[in-house]
């Protein structure tokens, strides 16, 4: 199944197509919240790392 092109980075059409009154914001929004869920990303990795060494970590010669 063909997906629709992706739009280009930072170039994000709001939903009712009115040019947003301050790109500038938007901008540093979208980069706030790829930041945040990469962070959130790799404490999710981190603790499924944590978890699976725990399970037979008193076993292991």
């Amino acid at each position: 199944m063909d997906e629709p092109p992706r739009p280009a980075v930072g170039t994000i059409t709001p939903a009712n197509d009115a040019p947003s009154p301050h790109p500038e914001f938007d901008a540093v929004v979208m980069t706030l919240a790829s930041l945040l869920g990469r962070q959130m990303a790799r404490e999710h990795f981190l603790a499924s790392l944590e978890a699976a060494n725990a399970k037979g970590g008193e076993h292991e010669a």
